[in-house]
């Protein structure tokens, strides 16, 4: 039963099955982000076979559990694979379009999560407020300064989001991103006297500039209601600064099938089961979310990590040096 046991440990600390988990690794990687694929979580098994390889290396290896430097490291490794499982399986990458003067809502949210996420997003909770870019020329995109009210203690106060400073709630971190547009708020009233507002999402500006349309089905209709938004002034400049702000005058072109319409704000129009209102027009802002409990634990096993094997690189090296000058006195006391 020993010798079975040690067979096992061997085969497991195998630098061979390292380079295999490691390959794995690199091939998965390639697969998630170089085609899309989405079996990110699947990285969980690699980096859980690296977690056990790695502590039976520890464990058949006697050079490695008599020096402390060497130990600290290892366990390090194997506890940053371990951490990565865990992080595939838990972590969260999604994306989200908040209108300008709308809750955040969890249903909005589209994203790719592990099986063992604990879906906190209903713990979110902001309101998007306006936003700030500056564009220098050739359409070089600066910083995004997304102004959003979060709750503190029965008030809101307002705080600024960014490429690179997140909104953390939950553990969630939201990221603004190049994604953002323009919105027309639409108020639908049927029939029945029964008023319904809400916003359509024009395609991302400046990048589709040419292709602001988008299209709703009113309610107890199977025909669509194509949108245009017709801006007759370009608020964004191809050689020079300029900063990103609504069109002024916006025109919504209305096309309820072979019948056009242009409306002004506060302009309405007849639709077939109502009366629809074009009531203002905001803008929206694109978030990237990105939730993974592990990374802060990750960076301390790193840092133990490395720790380790500077203690054993330092001590090698002081050895070394030693064992040099001893001898070179001894030669020298010789002579």
């Amino acid at each position: 039963m020993a010798g079975a046991s040690a067979r096992m440990l061997k085969i497991l600390s195998s630098l061979w099955l390292t380079i295999g988990l490691l390959v794995s690794v690199a091939v998965l990687l390639s697969l998630t982000r170089f085609l899309e694929f989405r079996i990110g979580y699947a990285l969980a098994i690699p980096f859980a076979a690296l977690f056990i390889n790695l502590l039976a290396a520890v464990a058949v290896n006697a050079r490695i559990q008599k020096n402390i430097g060497l130990l600290v490291f290892h366990l390090s490794l194997a506890a940053i694979a371990l951490l990565a499982s865990l992080g595939h399986l838990m972590s969260l990458k999604g994306h989200v379009e908040i209108t300008e003067g709308a809750a955040f809502e969890p249903a909005d949210v589209v994203a790719e999560a592990g099986p063992l996420h604990p879906w906190r997003l209903d713990e979110v909770k902001f309101i998007q407020g306006g936003y700030e870019i500056k564009y220098l020329p050739g359409m070089r995109r600066r910083d995004t300064q997304s102004h959003v009210m979060v709750p503190q203690q029965g008030r809101w106060r307002s705080v600024v989001v960014g490429d690179d400073v997140p909104l953390v709630q939950g553990g969630y971190r939201f990221y603004t991103s190049f994604n953002k547009g323009f919105a027309p708020v639409l108020t639908f009233t049927g029939a029945d006297g029964e008023s319904r507002t809400g916003s359509i999402h024009m395609p991302s500006y400046p990048l589709n500039f040419d292709n602001q349309g988008n299209e709703w089905h009113p309610p107890n209709s199977s025909a669509p209601v194509v949108f245009w938004l017709k801006i007759d002034k370009p608020v964004h400049r191809e050689t020079s600064a300029w900063s990103f702000a609504k069109p002024e005058n916006p025109r919504l072109v209305v096309n309820d099938g072979k019948v056009r319409h242009e409306l002004a704000v506060g302009d309405q129009v007849s639709l077939a089961g109502g009366v629809l209102k074009f009531t203002d027009l905001r803008t929206w802002m694109g978030y990237t979310i990105f939730y993974d409990p592990s990374v802060f634990w990750m960076l301390a096993a790193v840092v133990v990590g490395v720790s380790g094997l500077a203690w054993h690189i330092f001590n090698t090296l002081r050895k070394t040096a030693w064992d040099r000058g001893t001898q070179v006195k001894a030669e020298g006391h010789a002579d």
